[in-house]
Formats: structure tokens, sequence, C-alpha cells
């Protein structure tokens, strides 16, 4: 067994930085005139909530027209993207790196402050783990440390990748 900050690994497994099997992407800054009722869902910090999960009221949810939408390919997120908050506005910082999974069948784009996932190599890092691993009290002080203490918590894509 492998051993780094008193933690045992299986036989096999090492210890690797984020940044190492992953990527994350840092959505678009929409312009609020941009937004209609209709189109393409934009994903929000709004959507993640704080027990992991996404919340999407599509009655409520701002949207950007088909056509226009197309302009912005690399924003694009597909069923199963691991998300995650960039930045915290809440007055208790319990948002800020907070993951979801998006579980829509049909795609939608990406709005600023919301990163995804770019999983580097499927071979060495399943998804699912990931997930799990993002969610735990480890990685939550993690993403406490490593925040911007300014008017409102924020991290990096490449503060995780540490």
């Amino acid at each position: 067994m492998s051993q780094e900050n008193d933690r045992q690994l299986p036989d096999g497994w090492q210890w690797v930085k984020l940044g190492d099997v992953c990527e994350i992407i840092n959505g678009y800054a929409f312009k609020s005139s941009q937004f209609t009722t209709d189109g393409v869902p934009v994903i929000k910090m709004g959507n993640i909530s704080k027990d992991f999960a996404l919340k999407i009221n599509l009655n409520q949810q701002s949207y950007i027209a088909k056509n226009i939408a197309n302009l912005y390919q690399d924003f694009y997120i597909y069923p199963n993207d691991l998300l995650i908050t960039l930045t915290d506005m809440s007055p208790s910082g319990e948002y800020l790196g907070t993951v979801a999974i998006y579980n829509l069948a049909k795609p939608a784009l990406l709005n600023q402050r919301v990163g995804k996932f770019i999983n580097l190599d499927q071979e060495i890092l399943d998804n699912n783990f990931l997930y799990y691993t993002l969610r735990s009290k480890d990685f939550r002080l993690f993403v406490e440390t490593r925040s911007i203490p300014i008017e409102y918590p924020q991290n990096s894509p490449k503060s995780f990748a540490q």
C-alpha cells in the first residue's frame, strides 16, 4: 500500500493532483439580454444545491436561443457531466466548490462561475469516484483554504488542479 498524508491506498493506486487527471473549464458570461424563455437551458450557480444535486425548474430556467447557443459550442454540457460552483454568494460560504452531475437528457450551456470537469483519462479516473471524492469533507476543507477572500468567496479552475 502507498501512503500520503497518513492515508493508505490500495495496491496499484497512486496519489495524483486533480489537474493531472482532469481539467476544469469555466462557463461563459452570458449577457442577461441574451436570455429567453425557450431554447438551450443555461446552468447557473443557483442550479447547484448544497446537497450536491442539480436543481432545475424548466419553467423558471434561463435559456439562450438555439441559433445563438450554437455560437458557444465550447460551453455546452451534456448528460453526466460533473459541474462545480466557483463562487459562493451565500453568507455562510457553504456553496463554494459544491458539485453536481448534469442529469437532463438534452444539452445545456455553462454559465460563468460554474465549472465543468473534463476527465483526461477514463481508464485512470472514474467519474463517479471523482464525484464522491469531491463531496468529501477533505475536499470541502481544501476548497475553503484556497478560496480568494473578496466580497464573495471564489476559486479559479486552476486552484483545484493543485
